[in-house]
C-alpha cells in the first residue's frame, strides 16, 4: 500500500480527533442519562437529542469543510509535483482555469505559479476545486461525497433546509451508486441521509459519524491515486491511539 501525502495526513489525524472526541462525548452523556430515574430521563430526553443534532452537524460539516481544504492543498502539490501534465489536463478543459494557463503563458508568466495563486481560499469556489481535482485530473470520487457537500452547505448556509432542492437532487442523481470500497464499520450501500416532508435535513450523531467516516475514507483512498497518477510525495501514515477516562 502507498503511503499518504502531508495533507491527508493532516486531514485524516483531525478527522480521528473529531470521531473520537464527539464519540466519547456523547457516549458519556448516554451512559449519565441512563443512571437517572424515569422522571429525569423523560425531562433530560430533550437535551440528548439536542446533544445527538448539534455533534451530528459538527461532524458533519466539519469532515466537509476538511475535505475541501485538502482537495485544494492536493491539488496545488500536484501543479509543484507534475507541472506538464497536471497543467496539460487542467489546460485542455474549456474554463477560467484554461483562461489562466493561457494568459500566463502569453505575457510570459510561468503558469504553475499562477495557478497556484488562483486556487488561493477566495480566489476560486470549493466546488470548482473539487471540479478541477475529480473531472479535469480524473481522480476517484465516491458517489456519496457530493450529497455531503449539500449537507454541509445546507446546515451551513439554511440551518438545514434545503433550499433549490440541492441536497434531493444529490440524492436523485446518485440513485443506486455507492462507494466501491465504503468504511468498513457501516453495511454496504449505506446512505443514512433523507429529509423531512417539510424539506429539513435530518441529522443526528450517527449521521454524522457516518458521514466523517465516508470523508475518511474518500480522502484515503483518493489520496492514493491521487500520489500515484501524479507522483506527489508520500510518507507512512500512522494513526494516534486516544484515550479518554473519567473518575
Amino acid at each position: 500500500m502507498r503511503g499518504l501525502t502531508e495533507y491527508a495526513q493532516i486531514v485524516l489525524n483531525e478527522l480521528h480527533k473529531l470521531r473520537c472526541a464527539s464519540m466519547f462525548m456523547f457516549a458519556d452523556a448516554q451512559r449519565a442519562h441512563q443512571k437517572l430515574g424515569p422522571t429525569q430521563q423523560s425531562k433530560n430526553s430533550q437535551y440528548i437529542g439536542l446533544a445527538s443534532h448539534f455533534l451530528g452537524s459538527q461532524q458533519l460539516t466539519h469532515s466537509v469543510d476538511l475535505y475541501n481544504w485538502y482537495c485544494r492543498e492536493v491539488l496545488k502539490l500536484a501543479v509543484i509535483s507534475n507541472p506538464n501534465e497536471v497543467l496539460s489536463a487542467l489546460e485542455a478543459v474549456e474554463g477560467p482555469i484554461k483562461n489562466n494557463i493561457v494568459r500566463a503563458r502569453k505575457t510570459g508568466r510561468m503558469p504553475g505559479p499562477e495557478i497556484i495563486e488562483r486556487f488561493k481560499p477566495g480566489n476560486v469556489s470549493e466546488k470548482m476545486v473539487r471540479i478541477a481535482v475529480h473531472k479535469h485530473l480524473d481522480i476517484s470520487e465516491n458517489p456519496e461525497t457530493n450529497v455531503l457537500c449539500a449537507c454541509r452547505n445546507s446546515l451551513v448556509h439554511n440551518m438545514g433546509k434545503d433550499v433549490g432542492r440541492k441536497i434531493a437532487e444529490s440524492l436523485a442523481k446518485i440513485g443506486n451508486d455507492r462507494a466501491i470500497i465504503a468504511p468498513t464499520n457501516w453495511p454496504d450501500g449505506h446512505l443514512p441521509i433523507h429529509l423531512t416532508n417539510e424539506g429539513n435535513l435530518v441529522i443526528d450523531s450517527e449521521i454524522g459519524s457516518w458521514a466523517l467516516d465516508m470523508i475518511s475514507n474518500q480522502i484515503h483512498l483518493m489520496d492514493q491515486n491521487f500520489s500515484a497518477l501524479h507522483n506527489l510525495p508520500t510518507t507512512r501514515w500512522r494513526p494516534r491511539s486516544i484515550s479518554h477516562s473519567f473518575t
